[in-house]
């Protein structure tokens, strides 16, 4: 799980704590927390995280602060009252975000355990068996984790699914299969509510979503046996994540068009793009100027994610932005947009629509959770940005058969002639009249056409068009 500039992992030695923010992360363990196997929550509302032993018995869940620089740990809950007092083995913990309760995945006997805080002292009984009487086989570890409703998920082993626990306990559903073992899972609680407690990313090791608060980029943590792999929030990426060419014309002549060199271009300077995300929850759009990586571009200073340099920009063009229709004209593009996939698979469609004429210009898309305001300057979070997208302009080059010298004759050539007569020029420097851009070399190759005739037509080279050059 993360905290403010660290990531948690709890492993078979005990719960190590991994500086992020480092370009070389360093590891150090939890202090106040002894040797042994230990199963973590993700961190509450108050930025506490609940750890519980997975040795069998009756271990106490305790908490440290996420966000402390040397975090202690500390008694959270009991895990025996008058009405509870078996030996349990947890393979799993789950924190409701509001710090009311703790859920256990007993592996002892397949059932979940409710615990209250401070449990034990306390007049809040621990209920046995929240999830009814279905008797589970828990992943170890299992991915589990409590909705802001109060909704648990928890995912299983045989058969290979994640079971979905109520707000009130007392029944377990199977909401989802998989074709693997799910040994973490972290419900989307910034969207997640009665309605979309099912919002959740899952893995077969250990995932953790995270964010940089210097940039407010979001992404998804993977610990796994060997190292750490940071990588975008996949559940609200675009699905062309890569750099595009936009061009702004793609008219060759007479309206004829060339391939635009991206299949997601529809138009000229329109390129469509499709953002993942979850069933009926809103996502909102907006359009950044990053830095421009061209060689001769000014080196930004770190770290630099917006240059705000783009000619567009600058010099206040219109008829740009973000927009649902293909053609970009109704309703009118804007910097910022909001969209709603309308399934888990089926993902919303926008419209890019870059500025006419300013070739260079870079643009990418930041996706949040929350508005981006009126003015689109809200200090959002960014679940994910897009590439870059480049203005482009295709330029079509003639070639032509070139020639070195030139000239225009001094007299009408008759047909059939033998000779004709090349134009000449004074040339004081010498006191005398001389051919033209060199003609008066003997030997030469010269090449006579005219508009009806171009020297690349039909009779182009041909042995009538051409005569040698000599003095006359």
């Amino acid at each position: 799980m993360g905290g403010a500039d660290f990531l948690y992992v709890a492993e078979a030695q005990g719960i190590w704590r991994l500086s992020m923010m480092k370009t070389m992360p360093t590891a150090r363990k939890v202090g106040g927390v002894s040797p042994g196997r230990y199963f973590l929550s993700r961190a509450m509302s108050n930025n506490w995280v609940l750890f519980i032993s997975g040795a069998q018995g009756n271990p106490p869940v305790q908490y440290f602060d996420g966000c402390a620089g040397s975090p202690l740990a500390g008694l959270w809950a009991q895990t025996t009252d008058n009405g509870f007092t078996r030996s349990f083995r947890a393979t799993g913990i789950a924190a409701r975000p509001d710090g009311g309760f703790a859920y256990l995945a007993d592996a002892l006997q397949g059932y979940t355990i409710r615990v209250p805080f401070n449990a034990g002292a306390g007049s809040s009984p621990i209920e046995d068996r929240w999830g009814g009487n279905t008797v589970l086989s828990f992943a170890d570890p299992a991915g589990i984790d409590a909705a802001t409703s109060g909704a648990l998920l928890v995912t299983t082993e045989s058969p290979r699914a994640t079971y979905l626990i109520p707000a009130a306990g007392g029944a377990t559903y199977q909401d989802q299969v998989s074709d693997k073992v799910i040994h973490s899972l972290q419900i989307d609680h910034d969207v997640s509510d009665a309605s979309f407690h099912r919002n959740y990313a899952t893995g077969n090791q250990g995932i953790a979503l995270v964010r940089n608060r210097t940039t407010r980029m979001g992404g998804l943590v993977f610990a796994l046996s060997d190292r750490v792999v940071v990588e975008p929030n996949r559940h609200y990426e675009a699905t062309n994540p890569w750099p595009t060419r936009v061009l702004l014309s793609n008219t060759v002549h007479d309206d004829v068009h060339s391939p635009y060199p991206s299949g997601f271009q529809t138009a000229d300077r329109i390129v469509r793009i499709e953002f993942r995300g979850w069933a009926g929850v809103t996502q909102y759009l907006r359009v950044v100027d990053p830095p421009d990586t061209a060689p001769y571009a000014p080196v930004p200073t770190p770290p630099a994610y917006y240059a705000d340099d783009n000619t567009a920009t600058v010099l206040g063009a219109t008829d740009w932005g973000l927009t649902t229709d293909p053609a970009g004209v109704n309703p009118a593009p804007q910097k910022c947009l909001a969209v709603t996939p309308p399934s888990n698979t089926v993902p919303a469609t926008v419209y890019l629509k870059v500025p006419a004429h300013f070739a260079g210009d870079n643009f990418r898309i930041e996706v949040s959770k929350q508005d981006w305001g009126a003015a689109c300057d809200a200090a959002n979070t960014v679940e994910f940005v897009t590439p870059r997208y480049t203005s482009w302009k295709r330029i079509f080059i003639e070639r032509d058969p070139m020639f070195r010298y030139g000239g225009l004759l001094s007299a009408d050539a008759t047909p059939l002639a033998t000779s004709v007569s090349v134009a000449k020029t004074w040339d004081p420097d010498h006191g005398h009249y001389r051919a033209l851009d060199g003609l008066d070399t003997i030997g030469l190759k010269v090449a006579i056409f005219d508009a009806d005739q171009p020297y690349d037509g039909p009779n182009g080279g041909a042995a009538r068009d051409r005569v040698c050059s000599g003095v006359g």
